[in-house]
């Protein structure tokens, strides 16, 4: 069952400004398991080094991926399924390992899967 931010989100907003803002939860929220400094840390060297701002994450997310595997090589991709694990919490969605899938593949599956309820 989707959590009632969520659907409380979806009637406020149109569906991808909803969908983004749930996404921006979910990042927030993976990252902040690394810490609150770190978390910040991370979104200034996105900025200074990536040129990817917080708030337009959900519109760069090969740079924000690109980013944390600069900053964190092989251990990003521990980050990424912590966000995309909260993400699909976040929708009420199960969350599968599907073969071949990267973060994108996920976050995409998950906001045509969000955008069907």
């Amino acid at each position: 069952m989707r959590n009632e931010s969520s659907k409380q989100e979806k009637k406020e907003l149109k569906p991808e400004e909803a969908f983004n803002k749930i996404l921006m939860e979910a990042i927030d929220d993976g990252l902040l398991s690394l810490g609150l400094s770190v978390r910040h840390a991370i979104y200034w060297h996105l900025e200074k080094k990536s040129s990817i701002k917080r708030d337009n994450i959900p519109y760069e997310l090969e740079g924000f991926i690109k980013g944390l595997h600069a900053i964190f090589g092989l251990g990003a991709s521990v980050i990424e399924r912590l966000i995309l694990k909260r993400l699909y919490e976040k929708l009420g969605l199960p969350f599968f390992e599907i073969p071949d899938y990267d973060f994108i593949d996920y976050v995409k599956k998950a906001k045509e899967d969000y955008e069907k309820t």
